[in-house]
């Protein structure tokens, strides 16, 4: 597998993928110890938490803030790391209790870990923001491109399985095994029973069936979680509109933002409960001053978050309002298969087009895109140079490498996102003709 199919299978992951399936094998084969997923509503913004020992034989903690998008430094932008920052003060403002030491502590280091890119200049920003509090030599950055490089190094059987050592595959082994056992044992199984089952597992094609009672649940030792990327299958769809390049993405965002609402207001309610509780006068006012005022600016409410969270919800309200009528008035034409197979397709042109940007050496250059239909679905394709002459299904975006970066006069280079955005600027025109040529056309 080359850098490229590696890159692209990061970019694919959602960030339980991200967690789950990578980083907590990852984390472990680099050295770290009790290796666990962290994510929910108690997290306090670590999504996963570990420890190492340093030459003194001390216990570091360190907390990993997990994301699968790019990671902007414009604190304007929704993509912004402005949301990291928050998660980052988080780790290290509160406590986390450590199960294997009983105590209470908290983080020594933070990781942000992303299957994406890290914008240029991102992470001068949020250093020179984290330098006002001493935090920015204590956080380290892992970009879609270093990760690769450290799963090559720690982890390479998670692109080939066929590369895990035979010792770490029987290391495995005897820890299903025992965790096996010790199902079993609380299925009320005997002894000879569990072994006659465990080997039957092992050596018979047709392994024995467990049944246990209704009420038998087996559920993993981890704060309460709630997952916010899963999405309804009526909106795993791809159509975007003017508010946002995907319903998908608007809803993650939206829930995100709103859960930060509630995590500050979680950590205000235990400061006032904190500070109530005091029954000295003198230590009352000190404590409210120093963990609600200056810490919560408990004077200035409503949360910052709680404004944010409001308008990515009403931006999400109104990008449903908006697709779904195109979904309506496209199905009514016989057209909404079709057009969805179009959008599909733009995910899979998104890596191509990235990697498109970085060979090219042209200062302007000329797309040509082209919309084919197989089986009654569209499927937009990139010709890169001249197709087979225009036609209604064809059209050509233009492009300079330099664009204009809206801070003064600066430039900036051009990114796939940029590109992409020109391209579903056209296939909304090509929706668009077709309406209007049915008399569909919202004027609005």
């Amino acid at each position: 597998m080359n850098v490229d199919d590696k890159l692209l299978k990061l970019l694919r992951m959602n960030e339980e993928e991200l967690r789950e399936s990578l980083l907590l094998p990852l984390l472990s084969r680099m050295g770290f110890k009790y290796v666990m997923v962290y994510h929910g509503p108690g997290e306090r913004g670590k999504d996963i938490v570990c420890l190492d020992t340093n030459r003194l034989g001390k216990r570091e903690y360190m907390a990993v803030v997990a994301k699968a998008k790019d990671l902007d430094g414009n604190v304007s932008s929704p993509e912004s790391l402005q949301a990291v920052l928050n998660q980052i003060r988080q780790c290290f403002d509160t406590e986390y209790y450590d199960l294997f030491g009983m105590s209470r502590v908290t983080m020594d280091r933070v990781w942000v870990v992303t299957t994406r890119r890290i914008v240029p200049g991102a992470e001068a920003t949020v250093f020179g923001t984290l330098e006002k509090s001493n935090l920015s030599k204590l956080v380290s950055f892992v970009d879609g491109s270093q990760l690769v490089g450290l799963v090559d190094e720690h982890y390479p059987a998670y692109w080939d399985a066929r590369a895990e050592p035979i010792d770490v595959l029987r290391d495995q082994r005897d820890r299903l095994l025992v965790f096996i056992r010790g199902m079993l044992a609380a299925l009320d199984g005997t002894t000879p029973d569990i072994e006659a089952t465990l080997n039957e597992v092992m050596l018979s094609p047709a392994p024995p069936k467990i049944i246990a009672p209704p009420d038998r649940t087996l559920t993993r030792l981890r704060p309460y979680r709630v997952e916010i990327e899963r999405v309804d299958p009526e909106h795993t769809h791809n159509f975007f509109s003017s508010e946002t390049d995907s319903i998908k993405k608007a809803f993650i965002e939206a829930k995100e933002l709103f859960w930060f609402s509630m995590t500050e207001a979680e950590e205000l309610l235990e400061a006032c409960e904190s500070v109530i509780a005091i029954e000295n006068p003198v230590e009352f006012v000190k404590e409210f001053e120093t963990r609600l005022e200056k810490k919560h600016s408990f004077s200035r409410l409503p949360f910052e978050w709680i404004s944010k969270a409001t308008r990515a919800i009403g931006k999400l309200e109104d990008a449903l309002r908006e697709v779904e009528a195109l979904r309506e008035r496209l199905r009514q034409i016989g057209k909404l298969e079709w057009a969805s197979g179009v959008v599909d397709s733009l995910n899979d042109l998104t890596r191509e087009v990235e990697v498109f940007l970085r060979e090219t050496d042209q200062e302007e250059f000329t797309l040509q895109w082209r919309i084919d239909t197989v089986e009654g679905r569209g499927k937009l394709r990139l010709l890169y140079g001249a197709g087979n002459g225009p036609d209604e299904d064809s059209f050509t975006t233009r492009h300079n490498r330099k664009i204009d970066s809206f801070i003064g006069n600066e430039t900036r280079e051009i990114t796939s996102d940029d590109v992409m955005a020109d391209v579903r600027f056209r296939i909304k025109e090509r929706f668009n003709q077709l309406l209007a040529a049915h008399g569909l056309l919202d004027d609005d």
